[in-house]
């Protein structure tokens, strides 16, 4: 059984980077938006103008880190909208292996989708 403190101490660094990645998401979405609405103001948006985007290294990283830190944040936060619901322990590890999951494969599925823009 785990101690009290050791359980607390995954709560502090769970609750710091919830917030972190709040602060971050600032940077990244206020860049994303600058970058694909108020620098092209007037200028359509399509499948063709956002793959040029893409062929850039900086806006690949830039939407990876932006998507990573969304999925982090989000399913952080319902995480812990559920476990205000929800008290027992074992149907909580269930909650966090399940959101875990949930943040992984949707990772990868929009990891897959930048590649399709690439052309891979």
């Amino acid at each position: 059984m785990k101690s009290s403190i050791s359980t607390k101490r995954q709560g502090m660094w769970g609750w710091l980077l919830q917030r972190s990645t709040a602060v971050l998401l600032l940077f990244a979405l206020g860049s994303h938006l600058w970058a694909l609405h108020l620098a092209e103001q007037g200028r359509k948006i399509d499948f063709q103008k956002v793959s040029q985007r893409l062929q850039s290294p900086f806006f690949q990283v830039l939407d990876i880190i932006l998507i990573g830190l969304v999925l982090y944040h989000g399913i952080y936060g319902l995480r812990g909208i559920l476990f205000d619901l929800v008290s027992r322990p074992g149907t909580r590890s269930v909650i966090t292996w399940g959101l875990t999951l949930l943040g992984l494969a949707a990772f990868l599925l929009a990891i897959g989708t930048i590649l399709v823009f690439l052309g891979g």
